[in-house]
């Protein structure tokens, strides 16, 4: 209250600012070059400079916040100088367990949609952030699309990407994780026939990781 009083401010902090133009999902050629977790490097700003420099000489320009996300500061602030793109991913994790399909659930309705606001609002203005996820979840349901919307109420520019929505229609890129090789063909089949002489709107990206390796390694024998 006294320091009302004396309009002292509390707190200050120095951010840079640039503008920049967001990704065009009519664009089929956009690329992102391999990508890294960010959440190895808390509270390791060192480390996490050097990788950056390594990340920029092998020429990988992205990667992701996950797990424990919304990251510091300190990590878009560095994206923003070393030029990497971000997917900067909210803090939840809506996996359905034995007694409630959260991603589902009315109450936690307004919860989700808090927790994505709170991202957009507490780093849109950081230029390295190219898109923003609803989480690292697999469920889908009412309290993801609500987010959803909320989100995109905010940022009509940024994409926002959750892979537990798959073909549904609260997520602008279609993030398909850990599919078998039968159904990658022929989700291949289907979306050259039913989107053959149409106008594509959306990203399609197949994650590539341990488990996808081991899936092709499966298949050989």
């Amino acid at each position: 209250m006294e320091m009302a009083k004396i309009n002292a401010i509390p707190q200050a902090k120095k951010l840079a600012v640039a503008f920049a133009t967001v990704m065009e999902l009519s664009d089929p050629k956009f690329t992102v070059r391999n990508k890294s977790e960010a959440n190895k490097y808390v509270g390791q700003l060192k480390k996490f400079k050097k990788d950056l420099e390594l990340m920029k000489r092998n020429n990988v320009n992205a990667l992701r916040t996950r797990l424990m996300s919304p990251a510091a500061d300190y990590l878009y602030e560095l994206c923003d100088e070393y030029g990497i793109y971000v997917l900067c991913d909210a803090n939840l994790m809506p996996f359905s367990g034995q007694s409630k399909a959260v991603a589902s659930a009315i109450e936690f309705s307004e919860m989700c949609v808090e927790r994505v606001s709170r991202m957009y609002d507490h780093y849109k203005n950081y230029t390295s952030i190219l898109a923003w996820s609803l989480g690292d979840g697999l469920g889908n349901g009412v309290c993801m699309e609500n987010a959803f919307k909320a989100l995109k109420a905010k940022d009509k520019e940024r994409p926002v990407v959750y892979a537990g929505a798959e073909f549904s229609s609260n997520s602008d890129i279609i993030a398909i994780r850990s599919t078998d090789i039968d159904i990658m063909r022929q989700m291949a089949y289907e979306f050259k026939r039913r989107f053959h002489g149409v106008e594509v709107n959306k990203v399609l990206t197949i994650e590539a990781s341990g488990i996808a390796i081991a899936t092709l390694l499966g298949h050989l024998y």
